[in-house]
């Protein structure tokens, strides 16, 4: 009976790595084709998939694990790794632009050209200077 009771357990707990598993592959395809939208989509299945995950992992230790599902284990271990730097890749790159943008707000854009000797010249600064040439 105990046996048919751990081969339940460590079914239930299959499931649960696999279904982990699914969805972070699926984050980390999305997050590589660059649609984060449908990579945020993923994040009410990966919270569920999570408290199954952990529900089943607190049921079994380590070492009641087979080498088929601590292999498991290190690729969930590794693919959320990945997905977490590919987050920071992005939340990174949303701060550079936001940056930038703001920069571009608070200086003045102006409109220049380059002297002889490649110094900036800015066209409204040189006011009466030019003259028409007919």
């Amino acid at each position: 009976m105990d046996r048919v009771l751990k081969a339940g357990a460590e079914h239930a707990g299959s499931g649960a790595f696999t279904d982990l598993l699914d969805i972070l592959q699926q984050e980390n395809q999305f997050l590589k084709e660059g649609k984060l939208r449908e990579a945020a989509g993923l994040a009410t299945q990966k919270i569920e998939a999570l408290d199954l995950f952990d529900a089943s992992l607190g049921a079994q230790s380590l070492q009641q694990m087979g080498p088929h599902h601590k292999q498991t284990l290190k690729r969930i271990v590794s693919l959320s790794e990945e997905n977490a730097a590919h987050f920071v890749a992005i939340r990174n790159g949303l701060k550079s632009v936001i940056s930038r943008l703001e920069k571009l707000e608070r200086s003045e854009a102006s409109v220049g050209a380059y002297d002889h000797l490649g110094g900036k010249v800015e066209f409204q600064s040189q006011g009466g200077k030019l003259t028409k040439r007919l």
